[in-house]
């Protein structure tokens, strides 16, 4: 090898080994960074809480699940009645101002009337019902159709269920209170301990559902039978929401 040859081959070990020594302090100075932001991480402290927000509403909506039951000896007999009757109070629906969008068939069906006579179960006709669900809009006016549709046969009444119409509004608030609840309790906590500053640093909101208010099958056809007026009272919407403060 000659001696240009030697210095050039030289050269090039010089070059290789100072790459490696760079690049050996680039990964080592990564990883120091990386352990750094580690150690950072692990040192944070954090504090968890729950929250709860609860909202007294009066609902404006009424929900009635209503209809006829008819029997007979004869199926079609008891058919035609079941539908007279139920065509008759679908119509004092409509005529109280009860949309037709605001009444939805629930239940009908057709099935044989057995009883026990002399220790066997014997055919004695048929029994026919039929159901609707009406919504009505103006919760004032849940006595005065009750009364109408008893006039009118209803003899099937489920219960009555309470609810507001746009719950939206009244969940925010209720959204609201439950932050400001963890933010109170975590300052508690904290604050007894001597800590002040509290940065939230994660939020997760619990289940959410606005309840209804049931009102008794029993406890409607009485108030009907008395023209007495149902109120829906007051019904709950809760809010709920975990947080995470870091202090």
């Amino acid at each position: 090898m000659t001696f240009r040859a030697k210095t050039i081959a030289a050269f090039m070990m010089v070059l290789v080994l100072t790459a490696g020594i760079f690049a050996g302090s680039v990964i080592n100075g990564q990883n120091d960074s990386g352990r750094a932001l580690a150690a950072e991480e692990t040192t944070k402290r954090t504090v968890s809480v729950s929250g709860e927000g609860i909202i007294q509403i009066a609902p404006d909506v009424a929900y009635v699940t209503l209809g006829v039951e008819t029997s007979d000896k004869e199926m079609t007999v008891a058919q035609d009645a079941n539908k007279d009757m139920m065509n008759d109070i679908i119509d004092e629906l409509l005529r109280l101002g009860i949309e037709e969008k605001d009444i939805q068939t629930q239940y009908y069906s057709v099935y044989p009337d057995y009883q026990w006579r002399e220790d066997r179960s014997v055919l004695v006709g048929y029994r026919v019902s039929n159901q609707v669900r009406v919504r009505i809009a103006n919760i004032d006016d849940t006595g005065m159709v009750l009364d109408a549709v008893a006039d009118k046969g209803a003899n099937i009444v489920n219960g009555i269920q309470f609810t507001v119409s746009d719950a939206k509004e009244a969940y925010n608030k209720a959204l609201e209170l439950a932050l400001k609840d963890a933010e109170d309790k975590a300052k508690l906590m904290m604050g007894y301990f001597g800590f002040q500053d509290l940065t939230p640093v994660a939020i997760s909101e619990g289940s959410q559902g606005y309840p209804s208010v049931l009102y008794g099958a029993k406890d409607m056809m009485e108030s009907a039978s008395r023209s007495t007026p149902i109120s829906g009272g007051q019904m709950e919407i809760r809010a709920m929401v975990n947080v995470t403060f870091e202090y």
